[in-house]
């Protein structure tokens, strides 16, 4: 695979993923959902248009976001793009550090469904 970026939005019970790169042909999507349910699994598309489902029982966003990593392994990607509900005072791209994480986690209360996931 070409230079990738893998792109996560985190919901309230689900994670869609993307994994882009230079040559479209690279690209691989899902979503994993029903998080936190006996139900829960890992759906999508990967390289050369192949299905991709998993059953993930009652897993969480760490446990799905974990299983996931371990799919893409091997994909190496190059940067890791990650979408916030929101931010608080946070208006921009930022790099990922532990005053950025503990500012999300501050700003909770003002989109309660879907930061607790980041």
């Amino acid at each position: 695979m070409a230079t990738s970026v893998l792109v996560i939005n985190c919901g309230s019970s689900s994670i869609k993923y993307a994994l882009v790169s230079e040559r479209r042909e690279d690209r691989i999507y899902g979503l994993a959902e029903n998080l936190g349910a006996a139900d829960a699994r890992i759906k999508g598309i990967t390289v050369g248009g192949e299905p991709l489902e998993l059953s993930i029982p009652y897993a969480d966003h760490a446990k799905a976001l974990e299983t996931l990593l371990a799919r893409l392994a091997n994909y190496k990607p190059q940067a890791i793009g990650h979408r916030v509900v929101h931010g608080g005072s946070l208006t921009k791209a930022e790099l990922l550090t532990p005053e950025i994480v503990e500012r999300i986690r501050a700003a909770t209360p003002l989109a309660p469904l879907h930061n607790p996931a980041h």
